[in-house]
């Protein structure tokens, strides 16, 4: 049966949606009425119940936690198996289901620990009760793959929706529609099929309508997924070259960041742009740096270099830096 019981009312908007393709509303709508009934904030549950139950799956047919396949890798990042290139069929069937043993074949449950590098196989339930609750989660498994493959099949008709509504919207301002599409990207642009629709739709897009997001797309330029990560620095690396000067000031900021290489990003994206325009560029920092020395008082300077210099010493007992520091 159908995960989804709008499956019906989507029809009818694909079909308007196919009507008149040009129509930036009927993409619009096309693309709000899978956004909804997909209900991406309750991927997140979905998986780590298929976690749990998987992880039961090996617990009653004897397969040690660490030799699983690659059922479970990375659940929590959004980058399981249900994300990965190779997992997902257009008819979500679910290859890494673990079957139970065949009854008619050989009683041995085979060995517990690798033996020269082979993962042990199965081992038949020990009872009837055991045999029975593995069937029930192996059906359990099966049904919550599928739920997840077609809960992410409407995030991508979302984002391929939002895309097209954006594009032929011309001055019509789409905000909110902009801000749904960051917000998927931001989150499932992992997904082979989420990432494949957003690098052959994000660059037909306007430059134009990225000004308004440029803060959000700057706040995920360390993004963890390099999928996701690169093409937002597509992006940005596009705004840059028609308009550098929209960037210049919220990228000097964050190079100066010391969060992880969020920094290092900035930095680099900088680089490019001084390639194309290196007088904006130097001009552009000059002046940021400056706005910034005049914006903090030698008093706060002097403040803020106490408590560093303190905090070594109270926090980490090091005298050597707490004077150096001060």
């Amino acid at each position: 049966s159908n995960p989804n019981p709008a499956e019906g009312t989507l029809g009818y908007f694909k079909e308007a949606r196919d009507m008149d393709k040009k129509w930036y509303k009927s993409w619009h709508l096309w693309a709000m009425m899978n956004f909804n009934a997909a209900q991406p904030e309750k991927l997140k549950s979905l998986k780590d119940e298929f976690k749990v139950v998987n992880e039961r799956i090996k617990e009653l047919q004897g397969v040690p936690l660490d030799l699983d396949d690659e059922d479970e890798e990375d659940l929590d990042d959004d980058e399981d198996d249900i994300d990965s290139d190779d997992e997902v069929s257009e008819g979500g069937h679910d290859s890494s289901i673990i079957r139970l043993p065949d009854p008619s074949a050989n009683g041995d449950s085979g060995p517990e620990e690798p033996v020269n590098g082979i993962i042990p196989l199965p081992r038949e339930p020990k009872n009837e009760l055991e045999n029975e609750e593995l069937q029930q989660l192996l059906r359990t498994k099966e049904k919550l793959y599928n739920d997840i493959a077609y809960k992410y099949s409407l995030i991508t008709a979302a984002v391929e929706g939002f895309i097209e509504s954006i594009t032929l919207s011309l001055d019509t301002n789409l905000l909110q529609d902009i801000l749904r599409l960051l917000t998927l990207w931001f989150t499932h642009g992992s997904n082979k099929d989420v990432n494949y629709v957003l690098k052959s739709g994000v660059m037909r897009i306007p430059i134009k309508t990225w000004m308004q997001v440029i803060p959000q797309l700057i706040a995920r330029i360390d993004m963890h997924d390099r999928s996701v990560r690169d093409l937002i620095h597509q992006v940005l690396n596009d705004v840059g070259r028609e308009h550098p000067q929209a960037l210049i000031y919220p990228l000097s900021v964050a190079e100066r960041s010391s969060d992880g290489n969020r920094g290092d990003y900035a930095g680099k994206l900088l680089d490019l742009m001084r390639e194309h325009t290196p007088q904006v560029v130097q001009e552009g920092i000059m002046f940021s740096n400056e706005l910034i020395r005049i914006a903090i008082s030698w008093n706060e300077q002097w403040h803020e270099a106490l408590e560093k210099a303190s905090s070594k010493w109270f926090q980490e007992k090091n005298a050597k830096r707490n004077v150096r520091d001060s």
